[in-house]
């Protein structure tokens, strides 16, 4: 008996399909890999990125975000400005104050003996003490006040007199009245 066997006029066609089906198949299971590689860290970075935000930024867009910044910007602006301007007017004070302070001349006090002098020693101590020069101060400031006041109550045209170009010729006539009105103060040309 005889055998017969067939033979394929084209094996290559075959085996190059069942190859290409291979490739194929191959190629997508390493696609489908890297894709799940890839979506696995976005996940995780997702959620790390999450977890890292303040409370109060979570589920805010991007452009809400950029509005609370920009908000916060200017509230800052705005602060360093007033800071700013505090410190001008701190300074501005300090400088007044360190240049109407009066200056005190304490005389540097000898070693004064107490027991020697203790009349001397106190009446010294209280005449150069910064509490009384004050007080001496005032009272003196108080009794110019207080004959300004005065005046204007007895003379309430006394500053139309003492503008007054004639009065001022009458003035310069008399030495006596020149003289007290040169030394006294006034407001007139001497």
């Amino acid at each position: 008996m005889s055998r017969a066997t067939m033979i394929d006029s084209h094996p290559e066609e075959d085996n190059v399909n069942s190859i290409d089906s291979e490739v194929n198949e191959i190629q997508e299971s390493e696609v489908e890999q890297s894709v799940e590689a890839i979506e696995q860290p976005q996940d995780e970075v997702e959620q790390d990125t999450e977890q890292n935000v303040p409370e109060k930024y979570r589920g805010k867009s991007l452009k809400e975000v950029v509005q609370m910044h920009q908000e916060v910007e200017q509230v800052m602006s705005r602060h360093s400005a007033e800071v700013g301007e505090l410190r001008k007017v701190v300074d501005e004070y300090i400088t007044t104050q360190t240049q109407s302070a009066p200056k005190q001349n304490v005389e540097p006090e000898s070693d004064i003996d107490y027991f020697t002098d203790p009349q001397g020693a106190v009446n010294r101590a209280i005449e150069n003490h910064p509490k009384i020069k004050a007080a001496e101060e005032y009272s003196a400031n108080y009794k110019k006040q207080s004959a300004m006041a005065e005046l204007n109550n007895r003379h309430p045209d006394m500053n139309t007199i003492l503008n007054d170009p004639k009065f001022s010729e009458w003035i310069k006539v008399s030495k006596i009245t020149d003289s007290i009105v040169c030394t006294g103060g006034s407001r007139l040309r001497c």
